[in-house]
């Protein structure tokens, strides 16, 4: 009947795998704090909002809070969480405590502000601003403190780390996104979106006290989050729910340590911790758990699950089969960009997740947009990549800021070459990148890097193979590691490897 109340979606002990039952068990029951590694598929947010059902029935008054990667898997979440769960992202609880504290207001172009007001930075170039308030973002999710004697020395790593251009100006624009962060640990009328999380942790301002702290896509989190954790949770219990084989975000600050380093913080807290697996997938079938399982051993399919479809076809061949709600993913940009634009020249729906995707495509754009023709705006492209190169050829360290300049320059010459003039390109990377249908709607063939897609899930993928560079370092080989997990448990009925050449 319209106007009735929707009941809350539960999970009966009937139909829970014993797992579950010991998950809450462990969080009605005991009196730990909880560490609950969930694999893919696992069903963790609706054991978890189940979990939170149960303490409620227990102790009405207690007071949850859950934290989600974004806005929209908060919504999502809450639709059904018990009423009086309070549910956001980090940044937004972050942003709660800035208001309370201070009645701070949000200013997306604090760092900017500041800049004008910074003669040294007022005339500036703006690509040179740019680099700057890069820099400073990226400081402040690794929670560096700019009276700390090494910030300096900190910031210069992140910039050669997150491939941060600084035309030749290192140690003074260094030095500007210093004194950018000590002022805006000064000025806190107005803060941005990574002072939600950063002026927190740095000045330790209190948050609203809870019964129950719950952390889902724990691995995701970064230096910074981590040092939210003591000040959210005073008194309270902490659940703690993640993957460290879907830790793949190390490249952008997430730290790829992430659920061992909560897990040690956790064991060292009064109450101690209790660790508990979701390893049962509900999502996958047989078969791909079958592959997943060289990744991760212990992820296991549920009895009920079907035995699905594992394929190999080439490109050409497999794509006259995409169909609207399919995920086409790839590690690489340039080849997703490419076969996107094949459907599009054949009036089929397509759609590529990411815009930053093509925020990093019109910034290499602006090197070649005066051109008067497409052929010389290759040429222009392929200039700007040379200069790339050869700057990084003189580095150590930066093979994967060369196979992101090669990425970036084989995306945009796609795009040029399915453009018939040069006017056209632009709005074409605008259109290609729009983000705009939910990429579950089913409207359209999903193009996705395998990063942008993980939480996400279509009963049919399409994994483009594509040569990688080969990672060096130990938690570079883990993360390419996870990376092939990840894709390999997206697909609810169908997974098709397809090869290039």
């Amino acid at each position: 009947m319209q106007g009735m109340m929707r009941a809350p979606k539960r999970i009966g002990d009937d139909r829970a795998t014993q797992q579950q039952r010991d998950y809450w068990a462990a969080l009605v029951e005991g009196g730990k704090s909880v560490l609950c590694e969930a694999r893919a598929g696992c069903s963790k947010s609706s054991a978890s909002r189940e979990g939170m059902h149960r303490i409620k029935e227990r102790a009405p008054k207690a007071r949850i809070r859950y934290t989600v990667f974004n806005t929209a898997n908060a919504k999502e979440f809450a639709a059904d969480a018990p009423e009086g769960v309070e549910v956001g992202t980090v940044h937004s609880f972050g942003y709660k405590a800035l208001v309370n504290a201070f009645r701070s207001a949000i200013e997306k172009n604090k760092t900017y502000i500041l800049l004008d007001e910074m003669r040294e930075a007022r005339n500036l170039p703006r690509y040179m601003r740019k680099a700057v308030s890069l820099l400073v973002g990226h400081a402040k999710n690794q929670a560096i403190d700019p009276h700390d004697p090494e910030a300096s020395s900190r910031i210069r790593q992140l910039g050669l780390h997150y491939d941060v251009r600084t035309y030749g100006r290192e140690a003074a624009l260094v030095a500007l996104a210093v004194e950018v962060l000590r002022r805006s640990i000064e000025w806190l009328d107005v803060v941005d979106f990574d002072d939600m999380i950063y002026i927190p942790a740095i000045l330790r301002v209190p948050f609203e006290p809870v019964d129950w702290l719950f952390i889902d896509e724990a691995q995701d989190w970064n230096p910074c989050q981590h040092a939210l954790i003591p000040l959210m949770t005073d008194g309270s219990r902490v659940v703690v729910v993640g993957d460290r084989y879907q830790s793949i975000y190390g490249f952008r600050g997430a730290d790829p340590e992430g659920i061992p380093r909560l897990e040690k913080m956790l064991a060292g807290r009064e109450e101690g911790a209790a660790k508990l697996p979701l390893t049962i997938t509900f999502r996958c079938p047989q078969s791909h758990v079958r592959l997943a399982r060289l990744y991760v051993q212990d992820i296991e399919a549920h009895a009920s699950n079907h035995d699905g479809e594992v394929r190999e076809a080439p490109e050409g061949k497999a794509s006259r089969g995409w169909l609207p709600g399919d995920f086409v993913l790839c590690a690489a940009n340039a080849p997703l960009v490419r076969a996107a634009l094949g459907l599009i020249a054949e009036r089929r729906p397509a759609q590529v997740r990411g815009r930053g995707i093509g925020d990093q495509l019109m910034a290499v754009w602006r090197f070649a947009e005066n051109a008067k023709t497409c052929a010389e705006a290759t040429r222009l492209i392929e200039q700007w990549k040379g200069r790339e190169l050869l700057r990084l050829s003189e580095l150590d360290g930066v093979d994967d800021l060369v196979e992101s300049v090669e990425d970036r320059t084989a995306g945009l010459l796609a795009v040029i070459g399915a453009c018939s003039q040069v006017s056209e390109v632009g709005p074409a990377i605008t259109e290609l990148f729009a983000d705009g249908a939910d990429p579950r709607s089913g409207s359209a063939v999903v193009f996705s890097t395998i990063h942008r897609a993980k939480g996400l899930e279509a009963d049919r993928v399409h994994w483009i193979q594509v040569p990688t560079k080969q990672p060096k370092a130990d938690w570079e080989k883990q993360q390419a590691r996870n990376l092939s997990y990840v894709a390999l448990t997206r697909a609810k009925q169908s997974l098709t490897f397809v090869t290039q050449g």
